[in-house]
């Protein structure tokens, strides 16, 4: 796989759902909707009329948006394992938007003439907007008879509406439009435009300036230089955020109002009606009546034309073509589905349906290289605010089949379709999340939590029993509080460890217990085991809980305790470390009660026992304990180099599987760890239980050496494959990364390689598996600016200025499996 760091391109070639070990091709956005193999146009012929409209212009009856006969264009791409990829944009013959094909029409394909039953395939159709931006312009006539007949208040306010209107935040794709309003004739010799507000999506600002409207320097009417002039305008913009954002597509809208014709003469109707006909932008305009030519706007409002016969319809007419513009967001489909065919060129066939009209286009795919092991993504949803919203952690609960996600946010976020609060800096962030069941419904939430104190906090780490137990852990400063529990933190402190148990049913804690002793202690992992829940921490000082305490031997160390579940009183605690730093990442725990830990080590520490030396700058640690809690083996894995442990599991087979990343080649009782290629790899290593013995491994990297691959964490499912989540960054630009997984089966071969689409930073990309599978997993992870799950389109709502540095970080959550 080639990788390039260039940011314009990898937003080019992002992926909708591709393997990158095998087939080394990414496809995004733009290259599919700009050509790969192209479906052609599919009309769609039968009961729909040659026009429709809200009323007809024609009809000297008020006016409305000409619509008519629908046009579904496509195209499609393939990649291995056996994913085939469609866009669609569903225009009627006029250009206007279809956004009802989801739910008043149908959409079917067919391999060979054979149709693709849509649950074998594991078919997906969503509509997508996300990486397509829709900035409009709103041209303005403010000529002489606009302000002396005394409308100039009225047409204001209809401005102001169209603008609120076409930016309503609570509309499906709000995040895609912008819009700039400008006035003409624009200068005191009458040519040009001139802003009243240029691109944005602050309505306030807008509705502001707009207000501010006096009238035009000049009387004439210039509307076809104006014309030009507004395209010039939607050009530049659409190249702005080609260039300086992760925007894949644009598309630009004009609305032209006007309540006269063109007498300034400074460019012809004959220029202006090619230069439309010749523009990708759409346009729209609106005439009120008294002077205007109504043949020559219909004309030139390509895309919709409204007549306005009364003054006090302006607002209305105004509304109704920011409706029709804010419905282009919906015309775009994506369908991707499973192939059954396993080699070979075959012919797809698509063919929709909307009441009594049909219509079909074919296009060859390539399946040389399809075989079994396709998925699907199942859905994504987001946290997302204008500061850090994070999701830390996730895991399966087979009772229900529901997903735990814990976390943090800071300030506002959105979550479900509904806005939530932090009350002090950082608050902790906990949900139980239903995953889709299929067909194209939407994650579901059973109750979401968010604990706040007047300090920062967080939820590090999530734990279930399958039985509708729910326990969470992680650090908050001052104090903490849900519903009627509190606790309070470490006076001066600053981080202080936390657990809970939550309800099932409400997520309302049944206990709260903070830890104590002076200095500094988090929690960064928990698991259940027999009657107790397991906490894998970090301290500096002492930490304690119950009369249990551990004393640091230096810098920072680490320690694991066992809480009783009911009531979370501690029955052991026990502390490891040495005179420098320790890092703690993750704990595991199998059938008979073993608890083993893994985490980073710079220093000669005592763990389990025994010292260990480091070889490098930074080696990676696993030790383990009994039921019991009494230390029972440790070692270190590593060389000179630095080596970063990421996560830990035992698994079904017996061994201690442990998963890692290092930066130069090492030694491992005899055996060579080699990287893939020059940058940064990941690496899981098989470990004997009984004596932390290697057993196996598999290197995980970038074929061609490219990108470092950061491990992240690491699942298992009922057949004993392995799923490793990861980053990839590009040493160029390390803060941004792709991030996947792969699975890899019991003999250690790996088989899959998914990545998906999005520019991510450095942090955790947290992954969960059922016993079925991808069929019952999740992934949470950040990202930044836009990106793609699958179909499923991620936006960042941070970023107000694309060429100033981010500021904060989102989050997402996708569901990989079909379900039924």
């Amino acid at each position: 796989m080639q990788h390039q760091d260039s940011r314009r391109t990898r937003a080019v070639r992002r992926s909708s759902y591709v393997e990158t070990q095998r087939s080394g091709s990414r496809t995004g956005l733009r290259a599919l909707l700009g050509g790969l193999l192209p479906l052609g146009v599919l009309v769609l012929l039968g009961g729909c009329s040659s026009e429709t409209s809200i009323d007809d212009p024609g009809g000297g009856g008020g006016g409305g948006v000409v619509r008519g006969d629908l046009v579904l264009s496509a195209n499609v791409s393939s990649s291995p394992p056996a994913n085939v990829s469609i866009l669609f944009e569903a225009t009627d013959s006029q250009g206007n938007p279809v956004a009802n094909l989801l739910t008043e029409g149908t959409i079917e394909l067919f391999e060979d003439g054979q149709k693709v039953s849509p649950f074998e395939s594991r078919q997906r159709i969503q509509p997508i907007a996300r990486q397509i931006a829709f900035p409009t312009l709103l041209l303005l006539d403010l000529s002489g008879s606009i302000v002396g007949s005394g409308n100039l208040p009225r047409l204001k306010e209809s401005a102001k509406r169209f603008a609120e209107t076409l930016l309503d935040p609570d509309s499906p794709n709000a995040t895609a439009r912008e819009i700039a309003v400008a006035f003409f004739p624009g200068s005191s010799n009458g040519r040009g435009i001139q802003l009243i507000s240029g691109f944005s999506a602050d309505l306030a600002t807008i509705q502001t300036r707009i207000d501010a409207v006096r009238g035009a320097p000049d009387t004439t009417t210039n509307l076809n230089e104006a014309v030009l002039r507004a395209f010039e305008a939607l050009d530049a913009r659409k190249t702005e955020l080609l260039a300086d954002t992760e925007v894949e597509i644009t598309e630009g809208s004009l609305a032209v109002f006007t309540d006269g014709t063109d007498r300034a003469g400074t460019v012809s109707e004959e220029e202006v009606l090619s230069a439309i006909g010749a523009t990708s932008n759409r346009v729209f305009t609106i005439g009120l009546q008294g002077e205007i030519d109504a043949d020559v706007l219909r004309r030139m409002g390509k895309s919709g034309f409204v007549l306005v016969d009364d003054i006090q319809d302006l607002q209305t007419r105004f509304t109704e073509v920011a409706n029709a513009i804010r419905a282009s967001a919906n015309r775009f489909y994506a369908v991707e589905y499973c192939s059954p065919k396993r080699g070979g060129e075959h012919v797809l066939t698509v063919v929709a349906r909307i009441g009594a009209s049909s219509g079909s286009t074919s296009a060859n795919f390539d399946a040389n290289l399809f075989r079994a092991g396709c998925r699907v993504p199942e859905g994504a949803l987001e946290l997302d605010g204008a500061s850090d919203a994070r999701l830390l952690d996730v895991t399966h609960d087979p009772l229900d089949g529901s997903f735990l996600v814990a976390g943090s946010i800071r300030g506002s976020a959105n979550w479900l379709g509904s806005s939530r609060a932090a009350a002090g800096g950082s608050d902790a962030f906990l949900s139980r999340v239903q995953p889709p069941s299929g067909n194209g419904s939407a994650p579901t939430e059973d109750w979401t939590v968010i604990p706040t104190g007047s300090g920062d906090a967080e939820a590090t780490c999530v734990a279930t029993d399958g039985a509708g137990g729910t326990w969470v852990a992680g650090s908050f400063a001052v104090d903490l509080a849900l519903g009627a529990a509190a606790i309070t933190g470490v006076a001066g402190a600053g981080e202080t460890a936390w657990a809970a148990s939550l309800a099932e049913t409400t997520g309302n804690p049944l206990w709260m217990r903070a830890f104590t002793g002076a200095g500094t202690h988090r929690i960064v992992d928990c698991a259940r085991r027999a009657d107790q829940l397991v906490v894998l921490g970090e301290f500096t000082g002492m930490v304690e809980l119950d009369g249990k305490r551990a004393t640091s031997v230096g810098g920072r160390d680490g320690f694991v305790a066992g809480m009783d579940l009911d009531t979370g009183a501690c029955a052991w605690l026990s502390g490891f470390g040495g005179a420098g730093d320790e890092s703690c990442a993750a704990l595991a725990i199998d059938s008979s009660g073993l608890l083993s830990v893994c985490g980073g080590f710079s220093g000669t520490m005592t763990i389990a026992q025994q010292t260990l030396i480091p070889v490098g700058g930074q080696d990676v640690f696993v030790a383990t304990w009994d039921a019991a809690g009494q230390p029972r083996w440790s070692r270190a894995i590593g060389g000179s180099g630095s080596e970063t442990a990421a996560a830990l599991h035992h698994g079904l087979d017996g061994e201690l599987v442990a998963l890692l990343d290092f930066d130069q080649d090492f030694d491992l009782d005899g055996t060579s760890i080699v990287r893939s290629g020059p940058a940064r790899d990941g690496l899981l290593v098989r470990l004997a239980p009984a004596s932390g013995a290697p057993t196996g491994h598999t290197v995980l990297g970038d074929a061609n050496g490219g990108f470092a691959t950061h491990a992240t964490d690491l699942a298992e499912d009922g057949l004993g494959n392995f799923f490793v989540g990861y980053l990839q960054s590009s040493p160029a630009t390390p803060d941004e990364a792709i991030l996947g997984f792969t699975m890899i089966l019991p003999d250690g071969s790996r088989q899959l390689d998914y990545t998906y689409s999005g520019d991510t930073v450095e942090g955790p990309v947290r992954m969960t598996v059922g016993p079925l599978g991808l069929d019952q997993a999740a992934l949470v992870g950040p990202f930044r600016r836009a990106g793609t799950f699958g179909p499923f389109p991620l936006r960042f709502e941070d970023e107000v200025d694309p060429n100033a540095p981010l500021g904060g970080i989102n989050a997402f959550m996708g569901f990989v499996g079909p379900r039924s």
